[in-house]
């Protein structure tokens, strides 16, 4: 090899390892942890994200950090109200009138449940290797409402969970009961109001600058409305009413005709 050969090839080299360090110069550098103010400004833009009508499973999945099922998604197009066969057994079983009143009560749902909610980051908590936001929050009464929801769908189908995800039949049967449960509680709205405006507080944490993902679907239910004393169910009160709610509702979804 000729010394005129020797030198383009090292002239190659030389200038392929100077686009390589100009290259990694001009990439961010990745901090280790994320600082508090970068925590808080973390926390602000994920509850701006889950507050919204833009969410869907997949950024919901991305905030959360993990696959989780969407009865935890109370807004955007897969919430867990808008959940519906496919379009081919809504086609076979004409299920298009349910479909479109699904839709027009679920937003009723969303929309109160966005005109209740309030919230403010109160209190930045530094420990270290954990940094914790203190949020406050006021919400509509939603988790209270889903309760009812699931307990009213359930109590009108004959068929449980597994044959609705296995048969078609016991899928449209269990649809058309869950339509018509949104359709009787349409009717108590305002009973899930929270006029008190009752306040919770809740924390999320970052622990060596990230967040835990039972933390993180946790804050969602306190967003939601879970941390209230209404929802804890081990209460023999809370559990009296619960009947009585859903034996009023029993009663109403006779005379529901879609």
């Amino acid at each position: 090899m000729n010394k005129k050969k020797v030198f383009i090839i090292v002239a190659i080299v030389a200038l392929i390892l100077l686009i390589v360090v100009l290259t990694k110069g001009l990439k961010p550098k990745k901090a280790d942890k994320l600082t508090a103010k970068e925590i808080k400004e973390d926390v602000k833009n994920n509850i701006n994200d889950l507050t919204t009508t833009d969410l869907n499973y997949e950024k919901f999945k991305n905030i959360i950090g993990e696959n989780v099922p969407n009865v935890h998604i109370a807004l955007g197009k897969d919430s867990y109200l808008r959940n519906k066969p496919s379009a081919k057994v809504i086609s076979k079983y004409n299920l298009t009138k349910y479909v479109n009143l699904q839709e027009q009560l679920a937003k009723k749902v969303e929309q109160r449940y966005l005109n209740s909610l309030n919230y403010k980051i109160k209190e930045t908590i530094d420990m270290g290797d954990q940094i914790c936001q203190k949020v406050e929050i006021s919400s509509y009464y939603y988790a209270l409402y889903l309760y009812d929801y699931l307990d009213l769908t359930n109590n009108m189908t004959d068929v449980g969970a597994e044959d609705a995800a296995t048969n078609e039949k016991a899928q449209v049967e269990f649809y058309k009961n869950s339509v018509k449960a949104l359709k009787v509680l349409d009717a108590h709205l305002d009973d899930y109001e929270n006029t008190t405006k009752e306040k919770v507080e809740d924390d999320i944490c970052y622990k060596n600058g990230k967040i835990d993902s039972d933390d993180m679907l946790g804050f969602v239910g306190a967003l939601q409305g879970e941390n209230y004393s209404n929802m804890n169910i081990s209460s023999v009160i809370n559990q009296n009413k619960a009947k009585e709610r859903l034996a009023k509702y029993l009663e109403e979804a006779k005379n529901i005709n879609i």
